[in-house]
């Protein structure tokens, strides 16, 4: 499992290219049944490694109804402080 912290903002921490650090942690994972990767960060705009994959990813209300992922696909899951 790997579970990334703030992805959005991680040029704004230091990460010259964030994109590509994403890209290369990604990598360590291998693809195989029971593996996860989370990505978990607040809004930084609409561009950037972390919105890409937003985009891109399966609604967590189509994956439980049913809808199959790809290896290496996301599934979209929105969370708003409060509902902690």
């Amino acid at each position: 499992m790997l579970h990334c912290f703030e992805v959005a903002r991680w040029t704004e921490l230091g990460a010259a290219n964030a994109a590509e650090v994403l890209t290369n942690i990604m990598k360590c994972v291998p693809l195989l049944p029971g593996t996860l990767i989370n990505l978990e960060s607040t809004a930084e705009g609409a561009v950037g490694a972390f919105y890409s994959r937003w985009c891109d990813a399966t609604d967590a209300e189509d994956f439980l109804n049913g809808t199959e992922i790809k290896p290496g696909g996301f599934v979209r899951c929105f969370s708003s402080w409060f509902q902690f």
